[in-house]
């Protein structure tokens, strides 16, 4: 791994948020291709529909994104400290929880496939 303490500080933050970019860029572009399809394919009414939900989709994710951050501050710090048999079981757990969280999403889909039920 990358040591982000040493080198060019510009150099190291533009080969760090360079990837950010890259994602946030695709975002956007699978946006903007769900928006025309919808828009095209299923008319008006579902387009107003998918960008009412937008709020909702917007919180969870940012819910997930928060969660997520709060596991990469833990292993940063096994990691910074030199730990890195808390930090493997750091990330290994947070692989879990995502294993688990999906599993849990799958059964509710299995049990209940209405659309419109969706819990976080």
């Amino acid at each position: 791994m990358k040591d982000l303490t040493k080198g060019s500080i510009t150099k190291l933050i533009f080969w760090f948020a360079l990837p950010v970019f890259i994602g946030s860029l695709l975002q956007m572009t699978y946006n903007l291709v769900d928006t025309k399809i919808i828009g095209y394919v299923l008319g008006e009414s579902s387009l107003a529909a998918v960008g009412s939900t937008n709020s909702v989709n917007t919180l969870v994710i940012g819910f997930l994104q928060g969660l997520t951050n709060g596991f990469a501050v833990i292993a940063a710090q096994f990691f910074g400290a030199g730990d890195t048999a808390n930090f493997k079981r750091t990330v290994a757990g947070s692989f879990k929880y995502g294993i688990m969280k999906r599993i849990w999403r799958l059964s509710q889909r299995i049990y209940n496939p209405d659309p419109g039920y969706d819990t976080v």
